[in-house]
C-alpha cells in the first residue's frame, strides 16, 4: 500500500510542478515571442512599418483623388509593382472614401471585393485616431494581439476538456498565420473573433449564445469566408439534445426559430453591408477569381504538371487537411456530432478540396486560408479523441506537415531563435500530456 501510494504521489508532484508550464498563457507567450522575433528581424532590415503593407506603385498611380494615398520616394516598394493584398487594407485605413479609386475594377483588386473586409482597416484607423503615421503600426499590433488571443482561447478550450494546452501552439506558430501577420492581412483578426465565438457557443446560456453570434458576425466583416465555421453552429441549434440537457423538451418550431435567429445574427450584418456596397460601389463584391472550383481538387489539378512549389503545397496543406478531414469523418460516423467537427470538415472542403486554382498558385494563398482548418481542428480535438481513444498519429503527421514550412523561417528568424522555440513546442506538448495523465491518475 505504501509503495502504491508512493507511486501515485510522484505524478501529483510532477503535475503541480509543471502546472504553470502547461498553462495556455505559456504557449501563448511562446507564440508571441516567436512572431515578435520574426517581426523584429524584418524591421531591422526594413525600418519602416509600411514595409509590411507590401505596396506596389501600380495601384498608387491609378488616381490622385486622395491627399494621403500617394507614392513616397523614401519607401521601398515591391519590385513587381503590383504589391500584395495588405496594401488595400492600408489604403482604406488611410482614406476610407477615396481608397476605392486605387483598386482595379473587374479583378481581385476591385473596390467592392476589398471593402467587404472592412473591419480590419477601420479598426486600425479607429485605434490610431486617424493618425496616418500610426496606422501601419496598428495594422501590425492588431494582428499580433489577435494571434495571441486566438492561441490563448484554443489553449483554454483544450484545457477545459482535459487536453494539453500546448497543442494550441500549432496555431500560434502556424506558418500561414506568420505570413498573414507580416503582410498586414485580415485573417488573424477574423480567426481570433471566430475562436471566441466557438468558445462562447452555449445554447443553454442565451447571453453566451448572443455573444457567439456577435463575434461570428464581426469575424465575417473581417473576412467573409469565416462564415464557413459559423454555419454548423447555427444548424446545431436544430438538435433537441440541448433541450433535453436543460430538462425541457423544446419544440421543433422553437429550435428552428432559434437556429434561424442565430444565423441571421451571424450573417445579417454582412448582408446589410453588402447592400450598402451595392448602393455605393455598384457591386456586391464577389470576385470571379475567388469562386470555388467546380469539381473536387479542380483548383489543384489545374496546376498540372506540378512544379516544386505546388508539390510543397500538397505536402504542407493538402495532406494535413485531408488527414484532419478523415479524423472528422470518422468522428461524425462513429461518435458525437458536435458543431466543431462539422466546422472542421467544412473548412477542409472549402479551403482544400474545392479551393480555386488562383489560391493554389502559392503558399501565400493556401497557407493563410488553412489557418481556419488548424483552428477548427484544435476545437474538434476533444471530440475526435473521444472516438479514437487519443490515438493521435494523424495529428502528429498533420502537425509535421503544417510546420514543414518552418525551416524557411531561417531567412527571417536566426536559427538560434527558431530552433529553441520549436523544441519548446514539442517538449511542451509531451510534458503537458504527461502532466495531464498524472493529474488524471491521482
Amino acid at each position: 500500500m505504501i509503495v502504491a501510494l508512493g507511486v501515485r504521489a510522484r505524478p501529483s508532484r510532477f503535475a503541480e510542478r509543471f502546472a504553470v508550464f502547461c498553462s495556455p498563457l505559456t504557449v501563448t507567450c511562446l507564440a508571441l515571442l516567436f512572431n515578435i522575433a520574426a517581426l523584429a528581424a524584418v524591421y531591422q532590415q526594413h525600418p519602416d512599418a509600411r514595409y509590411f503593407v507590401h505596396m506596389g506603385t501600380r495601384f498608387l498611380r491609378e488616381s490622385r483623388s486622395s491627399a494621403v494615398i500617394r507614392v513616397d520616394p523614401r519607401l521601398q516598394y515591391d519590385t513587381d509593382r503590383s504589391g500584395y493584398d495588405g496594401q488595400f487594407f492600408y489604403y482604406i485605413a488611410l482614406d476610407p472614401v477615396h481608397a476605392r479609386d486605387y483598386m482595379h475594377e473587374g479583378s481581385l483588386g476591385s473596390p467592392a471585393y476589398r471593402y467587404t473586409r472592412i473591419l480590419y482597416p477601420m479598426l486600425a484607423r479607429l485605434l490610431s485616431l486617424g493618425n496616418k503615421t500610426l496606422i501601419p503600426f496598428m495594422l501590425l499590433l492588431i494582428n499580433l494581439v489577435s494571434l495571441g488571443v486566438a492561441t490563448w482561447i484554443c489553449g483554454l478550450w483544450l484545457r477545459r476538456h482535459g487536453l494539453s494546452a500546448w497543442w494550441a501552439g500549432l496555431y500560434g506558430l502556424f506558418p500561414g498565420m506568420m505570413f498573414a501577420l507580416q503582410h498586414d492581412l485580415a485573417e488573424p483578426l477574423s480567426y481570433a473573433l471566430a475562436a471566441g465565438a466557438m468558445y462562447l457557443f452555449d445554447p443553454l446560456r442565451p447571453r453566451r449564445l448572443l455573444a457567439s453570434a456577435a463575434l461570428f458576425s464581426l469575424a465575417a466583416l473581417a473576412r467573409e469566408t469565416t462564415l464557413v465555421l459559423a454555419i454548423p453552429f447555427g444548424i446545431a441549434l436544430l438538435s433537441d439534445r440541448w433541450g433535453r440537457r436543460a430538462g425541457d423538451r423544446v419544440t421543433a418550431g422553437r429550435r428552428t426559430a432559434r437556429a434561424l435567429l442565430y444565423l441571421a445574427g451571424v450573417a445579417g450584418p454582412l448582408a446589410l453591408y453588402k447592400l450598402f456596397l451595392l448602393w455605393w460601389l455598384g457591386s456586391l463584391g464577389f470576385a470571379a477569381g475567388s469562386a470555388p472550383a467546380g469539381v473536387p481538387f479542380g483548383g489543384l489539378t489545374a496546376r498540372w504538371p506540378f512544379d516544386p512549389a505546388v508539390v510543397f503545397l500538397v505536402v504542407a496543406i493538402v495532406v494535413p487537411g485531408l488527414l484532419a478531414a478523415t479524423a472528422a469523418l470518422v468522428t461524425l460516423v462513429i461518435g458525437p456530432r458536435p458543431p466543431e467537427v462539422w466546422a472542421l470538415l467544412l473548412a477542409v472542403l472549402v479551403n482544400v478540396v474545392f479551393l480555386n486554382a488562383f489560391s493554389y498558385s502559392a503558399y501565400s494563398g493556401t497557407g493563410r486560408l488553412s489557418g481556419s482548418i488548424v483552428l477548427a481542428m484544435l476545437f474538434s480535438l476533444p471530440a475526435i479523441d473521444a472516438v479514437t481513444g487519443r490515438d493521435r498519429w494523424w495529428l502528429w503527421a498533420s502537425a509535421i506537415c503544417w510546420l514543414s514550412f518552418a525551416p524557411f523561417y531561417l531567412y527571417v528568424v536566426p536559427a538560434w531563435v527558431l530552433a529553441p522555440l520549436l523544441y519548446l513546442l514539442v517538449m511542451g506538448i509531451f510534458l503537458s500530456q504527461r502532466a495531464t495523465r498524472a493529474t488524471a491518475a491521482v
